[in-house]
């Protein structure tokens, strides 16, 4: 599986039209790993903000997957893990979502 860290604020949107919608560059990224703290997860993949959560995306749902590749430094953050990514939204209906400690 792969992991999707998302925002609290871009959670509701995917629970109401059940996607996972790309972003500005038509992609939408996950990562294979997985992260003890929203703090962790955030200096890792280089987020703006800290995740409140993910949803645990099958590998079926990721069509086209990308191979990973390692996190550059961004936004205030060292990055060191890896993402990978999709061209397409990637459908995330009845998949829970998992909170994640700060």
């Amino acid at each position: 599986m792969a992991l999707r860290t998302t925002l609290t604020r871009g959670r509701e949107g995917i629970e109401m039209s059940g996607l996972i919608l790309p972003g500005r560059n038509g992609r939408v990224y996950v990562t294979p790993d997985e992260y003890d703290t929203a703090d962790e997860a955030q200096r890792r993949l280089a987020l703006h903000r800290r995740p409140t959560g993910y949803f645990e995306v099958p590998r079926a749902r990721l069509s086209g997957l990308s191979e990973p590749e390692e996190v550059h430094p961004h936004n205030g953050q060292p990055g060191g893990g890896r993402e990978q990514y999709v061209d397409h939204a990637v459908d995330v209906s009845r998949l829970p979502w998992h909170e994640v400690e700060p």
